[in-house]
């Protein structure tokens, strides 16, 4: 199985929308919110480029 079919067997195994919003995707959000204000600087410039309208695009 190719790495392309493993993420595509994953993301279908839920409902991505509301992914974010269970216990373990609240840690994630949290963890990840952590590693990105450690590599910013406070006047950094972002693209985000793919990141539709999620939590993460705030």
């Amino acid at each position: 199985m190719s790495d392309g079919d493993l993420s595509k067997r994953f993301y279908r195994s839920f409902v991505e929308e509301g992914r974010l919003k269970t216990p373990i995707g609240q840690l994630e959000f949290t963890r990840s919110c952590q590693i990105i204000d450690r590599f910013l600087t406070p006047n950094a410039v972002v693209l985000d480029v793919g990141g539709a309208t999620g939590p993460y695009s705030f």
